[in-house]
């Protein structure tokens, strides 16, 4: 072990005092800096750092960073501090971090400006063993120029980090259709974020699997890296090229944006790079269509029926039966007797409610498949195929609510928001829901998959309000 005392100038000579009162983590005590030599042991070890960016920060408390794994530890080990001043004599010491116990890979260590005269002094940081005065060879020091309480850094002289960046906004997946356009986003906190786009098919595993950066396509000169915190497809179910890009490093790799996962990269000014979370693409048959077509809509045989206005009287088709929108209605109970009258002048206790009557066959979920087809799953279990819903694609319902007045709020895809009014609360056991009939008749080219999404929401609506029926005392 290498000891060596601090040279005779006095450089590093604290006063006992100050080594005994100064506390963990509080401010600098004033040293007399004339009694106590500090000697330097080459096997103790600190690592401390500062933020890349923080090499000239100014502020009333400095930041560092310990690296626990590469500092030493053991009884009476502290993290300490001194401010010299011109002449090297110590003017200030303290104590800012406990290292008797195994340390966590990093900490915070914060040293404060406070309670120091104005002036230009030198911190050195180092390792204490306040037992027998050994310390590290102080690192980092610097120029630290005090003022109203600040401490502004110059003449740094020590390591820096750089955290790696994170991801704020991760992108998500996307379902569209053949032929349509997609946009995965990402952003990310850190400074100076470069972002790059990678890909790989669906059929790989996105841990261990290969990805491949994203170039823009040029097809006469080099292609070049694709950087922005979006990117764009104009058209899912074509080639890389047709979305004029192309794969890196894809050589005997063969898949297309409607067959990939996607990924965004950040990367940093010192080059270091965090990955977002993946996110797939989802592409399904139907869409393309440019002028919408009037849906029209009406109840017969006991089904909403649907068909274009354009059409023939011969083209109705089922589209839900209105059973499975209502639940049926529950049995009343018996009248209960009228009790005697008391003294007080009470009545007597009411008759007793009748049972719940049975729920009706509902609908447990709609959906459209891959080939444009709605299709119904019941309560009972059993689904039906309606067939083809998609036609040409027109203004369609993105969402269906009821606010907290109980007004029903329709917004349809070209962004238009429409209140179909209040859903009544007092509609008789067997009415079904018309007034949304009525409603969707006005509403041109609506897509009917919304709509069969406004039917289900209605009915989950409907019995919360009407049902199943309970029996009321008369």
């Amino acid at each position: 072990m290498k000891q060596e005392a601090i040279a005779p100038d006095g450089d590093f000579l604290v006063g006992s005092d100050a080594i005994e009162n100064a506390q963990m983590g509080v401010n600098f005590v004033q040293s007399t800096g004339t009694d106590t030599p500090l000697i330097i042991d080459d096997s103790l070890k600190l690592d401390v750092r500062v933020e890349a960016s923080e090499t000239q920060q100014r502020n009333s408390v400095l930041h560092f960073r310990l690296y626990g794994d590469s500092t030493t530890t053991g009884s009476n080990l502290v993290v300490a501090c001194v401010l010299t001043d011109a002449d090297g004599t110590v003017k200030y010491y303290g104590k800012f971090m406990d290292c008797s116990d195994a340390l966590p890979e990093t900490s915070d260590l914060r040293v404060s400006m406070g309670y120091i005269a104005y002036g230009t002094y030198t911190l050195s940081i180092f390792l204490h063993d306040t037992a027998t005065n050994r310390i590290s060879n102080p690192s980092p020091t610097m120029t630290v120029e005090i003022g109203g309480g600040f401490g502004t850094i110059s003449n740094y002289n020590g390591q820096t980090y750089v955290d790696a960046p994170v991801f704020t906004q991760h992108p998500q997946n996307q379902i569209t259709y053949t032929g349509s356009t997609a946009s995965f986003s990402a952003e990310a906190d850190g400074m100076d974020i470069t972002y790059t786009w990678q890909a790989q098919p669906k059929t790989s595993d996105p841990d261990t699997g290969a990805w491949y950066d994203i170039y823009y396509y040029v097809p006469s000169g080099v292609s070049l890296p694709y950087r922005g915190q979006s990117l764009y497809l104009p058209n899912v179910s074509g080639t890389w090229q047709d979305n004029e890009k192309v794969l890196r490093d894809s050589s005997g790799v063969s898949f297309d944006p409607a067959d990939a996962r996607f990924r965004c990269v950040a990367t940093n000014y010192a080059d270091i790079s965090t990955n977002s979370n993946p996110a797939e693409l989802t592409v399904i048959s139907g869409g393309g269509g440019t002028d919408g077509r009037e849906v029209q809509l009406r109840t017969s045989g006991g089904y909403i029926q649907w068909k274009y206005s354009t059409e023939p009287d011969t083209a109705w088709q089922n589209l839900i039966a209105v059973s499975a929108l209502q639940g049926m209605k529950g049995d009343k109970g018996d009248k209960g007797d009228k009790g005697d009258t008391g003294a007080a002048g009470q009545n007597g206790a009411a008759g007793q409610n009748g049972a719940d009557g049975q729920d009706g066959v509902g609908i447990a979920s709609l959906s459209i498949n891959e080939s444009g087809q709605l299709v119904v799953a019941l309560t009972d279990g059993t689904t039906h195929n309606l067939g083809q819903v998609r036609g040409q694609d027109g203004v369609g319902v993105a969402s269906a609510y009821i606010d907290a007045q109980g007004q029903l709020i329709i917004t349809l895809t070209d962004g238009t928001q429409l209140n179909a009014g209040a859903v009544g609360t007092s509609a008789g056991a067997g009415e079904g829901p018309w007034w949304l009939v009525y409603l969707a008749l006005g509403l041109a080219g609506v897509s009917l998959a919304g709509l069969a999404g406004v039917l289900c929401l209605l009915y989950a609506k409907r019995r919360v309000l009407f049902g199943p029926k309970t029996a009321h005392m008369r």
